[in-house]
């Protein structure tokens, strides 16, 4: 028969290292493979669609912004938008832009953006590149989206630093690559944040962020059933002004829900103090609600504590009454 005593401490030793199981939502990377087939087309407006098998994206000519629509109805589609450039002072250090803190704001949908779109092919794969320019007297703005037919290994550096990735195909991942080459600083201690706006038809599902390599992390959501995850590197790249050597800047991410259809991720930059920077983050499907071994001590010991304190004085007042308890149950 088992003791009930040898019970109670069993629970009290294990409890600790016990790991439960939490839904959460992580990036499972889809790799589609080299038998990936996209068809690209241009409407009347110079926007481009590419239609895949499981799949459509439009992008917008007239402003950077990515439009998914997945096969599932349209409770699966999402709209991603590169919405503004802010400068901020971090006045009370927590390194993201809050009410009050905005020293100026550039809304990237209001710009009057250059649009050139090239759809190459190379070898096996095709590549999609939009360009996105827009200079005046105080700005020098380039953003470049790329979609990929097959998965293709990129390389982005800094300083001496390269960092290699797989950014996949089937046009199912946008890459971003962002570069400010001008802007007109209020002070040398404010920050610069990129802030990208998702907008779903349905309630979004979002993680908290996670890192995915040693020198990229991510975000996750949930729309409509279908995953989707937005990752960066971790540095950006910065070239002083008038200097010849780059360095390394460490890039912050904060994100928040706008209301349950809208989430919103601000990229958090260094002040490059009349230099460049640049910076390459990306949208791609393939994330997926699973279920992982999460360690929580403290709910764990919480319930298994509690029911070993209890076996044990049960026990404790079953001895001290003896033979009365056990001659109730005696025939």
């Amino acid at each position: 028969m088992l003791n009930p005593r040898r019970l109670a401490l069993f629970l009290l030793v294990s409890v600790f290292p016990m790991p439960f199981l939490a839904t959460c939502l992580t990036y499972a990377s889809p790799v589609f493979a080299d038998s990936s087939h996209i068809d690209v087309s241009i409407d009347a407006s110079n926007n481009v669609h590419i239609k895949a098998d499981t799949h459509a994206v439009r992008i917008f000519s007239s402003t950077p912004a990515i439009e998914y629509n997945v096969s599932g109805g349209p409770a699966a589609g999402f709209t991603c938008i590169l919405s503004s450039l802010t400068e901020f002072v971090d006045s009370d250090g927590g390194g993201h832009l809050e009410n009050g803190e905005v020293a100026r704001s550039l809304n990237l949908q209001d710009l009057a953006w250059d649009f050139v779109s090239q759809n190459t092919r190379k070898g096996n794969n095709t590549y999609i590149t939009l360009t996105y320019v827009f200079r005046n007297a105080t700005h020098d703005l380039l953003i470049v989206l790329n979609l990929y037919e097959i998965p293709v290994t990129r390389v982005f550096t800094v300083a001496d630093k390269n960092i290699t990735y797989i950014v996949d195909g089937d046009a199912g991942e946008v890459k971003c690559d962002i570069a400010v080459r001008q802007w007109p600083w209020s002070t040398e201690k404010t920050k610069l944040a990129l802030r990208m706006r998702i907008s779903a038809s349905s309630i979004l599902n979002v993680s908290k962020p996670r890192e995915l390599s040693q020198d990229e992390s991510g975000v996750s959501f949930e729309a409509g059933g279908q995953g989707v995850m937005i990752k960066w590197v971790n540095e950006a790249r910065i070239k002083p002004q008038g200097a010849e050597a780059e360095k390394i800047g460490a890039v912050t991410v904060h994100h928040s829900l706008a209301d349950e259809r809208s989430l919103e991720v601000d990229f958090v930059y260094p002040n490059f103090k009349g230099g460049s920077l640049v910076h390459d983050p990306s949208v791609a499907l393939g994330a997926v609600w699973t279920s992982e071994p999460v360690l929580n001590t403290f709910v764990v010991a919480l319930g298994s504590g509690a029911m070993a304190v209890g076996l044990m004085l049960y026990t404790h007042y079953r001895d001290r009454r003896g033979p009365s308890v056990r001659s109730a149950s005696s025939p």
